[in-house]
């Protein structure tokens, strides 16, 4: 991307809570525009934008699935322990 001022980047694409940008290697803020389109805060000259995404919550989901499978595997251990089925 270049630009010959300072400006925006604005993608079509749907803001939400999670992105991430990064300009030239540094962390960037990723604004909402028009309301539900992201934008990114450009420098004058040429500059990388690399977008990602990040589920918010996406940690503590995987956390409490990890919990719930250790809990299930010790009721299935103490089940067989006991000569259940």
């Amino acid at each position: 991307m270049e630009s010959d001022g300072t400006g925006y980047l604005v993608t079509r694409d749907s803001y939400a809570r999670g992105w991430r940008a990064r300009v030239d290697g540094r962390e960037a803020p990723v604004l909402r525009a028009n309301g539900k389109h992201r934008a990114v805060p450009l420098p004058v000259g040429a500059r990388e934008v690399r977008l990602g995404y990040h589920p918010p919550g996406l940690g503590a989901g995987l956390a409490a699935t990890g919990l719930s499978l250790l809990a299930l595997l010790a009721l299935w251990v103490g089940a067989l322990e006991r000569g259940e089925r």
